[in-house]
């Protein structure tokens, strides 16, 4: 796989390169559950409607920069296969992270899922993917809201993932996957739904929610 090619496919498959927050993942388990509770303890909350929407946007934004660096690093050291293995691995760890220090939501989900977990996003953001349903990804539009619920109000973020050339290596025609890469989806994903797409469809969404604090 050449450079350039790789560089689009950590890109386009939402696991860059800018450094974030330490997740003290080189300590031991105690001492790094430690820390991030510290960190998060330690962190700003932000009050406001306005406030609390960017920092919903901000948490989306961070949790599809840590999947990147860890695509990354797969990609570079084993490939496709790789990488494979690394979103089982790491992208519940990413979402974890982020929700645990910014005191947030954040997930992905989809019509079509590889990961049964992502099953688990707020109504909300199963109605926006019922309401689009299967369609090319041009024209739909994300969500950017403080909305009104029972419990308070909730700022909302969600970004629409398209499938670009390159996601097809995993999330294509199952007939025309990689026997190694077709494999290791099935070990790791006996229930996969997530291939036969084809460039420029809707892939799913990115979200996040963070409730706004009374007052706000």
């Amino acid at each position: 796989m050449s450079a350039a090619r790789l560089a689009v496919l950590v890109a386009l498959c939402g696991c860059g390169a800018d450094p974030g927050p330490r997740d003290f993942k080189d300590l031991p388990p105690d001492e790094a559950a430690a820390g991030r509770a510290a960190r998060a303890e330690a962190a700003p909350r932000p009050s406001a409607p306005a406030d609390a929407l960017e920092h919903a946007r901000q948490a989306a934004q961070e949790t599809g920069r840590g999947l990147k660096q860890r695509l990354q690093a797969a990609l570079q050291s084993g490939g496709p296969v790789e990488a494979v293995s690394a979103c089982h691995i790491q992208a519940p760890k990413v979402s974890a992270d982020v929700a645990e220090r910014q005191g947030v939501q954040v997930g992905r989900s989809s019509l079509r899922l590889r990961n049964p977990a992502n099953a688990q996003a707020p109504a909300w953001v199963g109605a926006w993917l019922q309401a689009q349903g299967e369609r090319p990804a041009e024209g739909v539009a994300g969500i950017s809201e403080v909305a009104t619920t029972p419990d308070g109000a909730v700022a909302r973020v969600l970004k629409p993932i398209a499938v670009e050339p390159v996601c097809l290596t995993c999330h294509g025609p199952a007939d025309t996957l990689a026997p190694a890469v077709a494999g290791r989806i099935s070990e790791l994903y006996p229930q996969d739904a997530a291939v036969n797409y084809a460039v420029g469809d809707l892939r799913g969404a990115l979200w996040a929610e963070y409730p706004v604090p009374e007052g706000g």
